[in-house]
């Protein structure tokens, strides 16, 4: 038969497919986590965005405790937030935070907290990048702080191996 001369082909055509669609080309949260942030903030994907998430480690006078989301794409290149809208819910066993985010900057969302969220808290990022648009949600499920390296670009991949990076 002509047809089991193409099988072993196909079968390759099969699993070629399959490993460029595979969970390894995707960021687990190990992954964001060890990338160095340009904010000092953890990084998580949603959707086609890298969202940073910055708590100021103290609240500032009359102010509360800062809270900033930084949006960039999967290259590390900003996002413009002129138009979007979001919020993040804190979570801390059965106690619910929820702080609405306004655009700040360039490619940032901002609002505040009353005070800095337990360790082990997590939190829910959800941006609406422009009016009309469906909106993209991710979590984050252990907040921590990462140093910040001056004059680098969020989440560049330059950190990671080469097989690592997704394509786009």
């Amino acid at each position: 038969m002509q047809l089991s001369r193409f099988a072993p082909l196909c079968v390759a055509a099969v699993w070629a497919a399959s490993t460029l669609v595979s969970p390894a080309w995707a960021h687990d949260e190990a992954t964001l986590d060890a990338m160095v942030s340009a904010h000092g903030g953890q990084l998580r994907m949603a959707g086609i965005y890298h969202f940073e998430l910055v708590v100021a480690p103290a609240a500032v006078a009359g102010q509360g405790v800062p809270v900033q989301v930084y949006v960039t794409d999967h290259l590390g290149q900003k996002i413009n937030t002129a138009q979007a809208s979001g919020s993040v819910s804190f979570v801390s066993g059965t106690h619910r935070t929820q702080v609405s985010l306004s655009p700040q900057g360039d490619n940032a969302l901002a609002g505040s907290l009353a005070q800095r969220p337990k360790p082990g808290t997590q939190a829910v990022v959800s941006i609406t990048p422009v009016p009309g648009q469906t909106g993209v949600q991710t979590r984050f499920t252990r907040l921590q702080a990462k140093p910040v390296v001056a004059g680098h670009k969020t989440s560049d991949h330059s950190e990671m191996p080469k097989e690592a990076m997704h394509q786009h």
